[in-house]
């Protein structure tokens, strides 16, 4: 099952790392890199770390790629793993159009976090979108549901507060 093998990786990482975007604009990212660190915090494993490592994918893999990582396993969705396949490839270890090498990580892995019905009802159809909409129109029963489980609540409600004051 996906949880044992994202589980297997995770006994014989050297680092298992998040890296949360500093984008924030009105539409799409409405909370600040340092609130974002706050809320994955609040409830990510304590072997998880928070890491300011890239603004970009590339920036990530740059990062990875000058403190010695060799061997690199991404964890994404599964409509976003041919995107970042096709950056991987395209770029690992091969100049860009300024002739740079931007990372070189011999070994790169993508693992499925899963497939989404955007069209299911409850927890199995919720995205991102869907969780912001539920801000915006003040459907915290939604929100609530579309966000992960171990967010204490008073910092879940201020999630919710922030995104709302941020998209409205």
């Amino acid at each position: 099952d996906k949880i044992g093998v994202i589980s297997n990786f995770l006994d014989k990482a050297n680092l298992i790392a998040i890296f949360p975007t500093y984008s924030q604009d009105n539409k799409r990212n409405p909370l600040s890199f340092d609130e974002k660190v706050n809320v994955l915090k609040s409830f990510i494993p304590k072997n998880v770390q928070v890491l300011p490592g890239g603004t970009t994918l590339f920036g990530v893999l740059k990062f990875l790629s000058n403190q010695g990582y060799t061997h690199v396993i991404q964890l994404a969705g599964s409509d976003r793993i041919p995107e970042y396949k096709k950056i991987v490839d395209t770029y690992n270890a091969k100049p860009d159009k300024k002739g740079e090498i931007l990372f070189t990580i011999p070994k790169y892995e993508f693992v499925n976090a899963g497939q989404r019905d955007p069209d299911a009802e409850g927890a199995a159809g919720m995205s991102a979108t869907k969780v912001r909409e539920a801000a915006v129109n003040n459907d915290y029963k939604t929100f609530e549901a579309g966000t992960p489980q171990g967010i204490p609540a008073p910092l879940k409600k201020q999630m919710f507060e922030d995104i709302k004051a941020a998209l409205t």
